[in-house]
């Protein structure tokens, strides 16, 4: 289940997983969300945090990796 900050606002302002925003919103999630959507109020469910930046990008190539073709 995603959250409501994420579904709607992100959808409406056309947020688009690419490998920078994948890996800076796994890396702190609630802060991605006040940036992206300019909303100090945004929230986000993720409660898990990626600490490295290299790990971010690691497993944003693995999902890559395995979408669909």
């Amino acid at each position: 289940c995603y959250g409501k900050s994420l579904v709607k606002d992100g959808a409406e302002l056309g947020l688009i997983w690419t490998e920078e925003t994948f890996s800076a919103y796994v890396q702190d999630p609630k802060d991605f969300l006040k940036v992206f959507l300019d909303d100090k109020k945004a929230r986000a469910k993720m409660s898990f945090k990626v600490r490295k930046e290299e790990d971010a990008r690691n497993i944003y190539a693995y999902l890559y990796s395995i979408g669909s073709k």
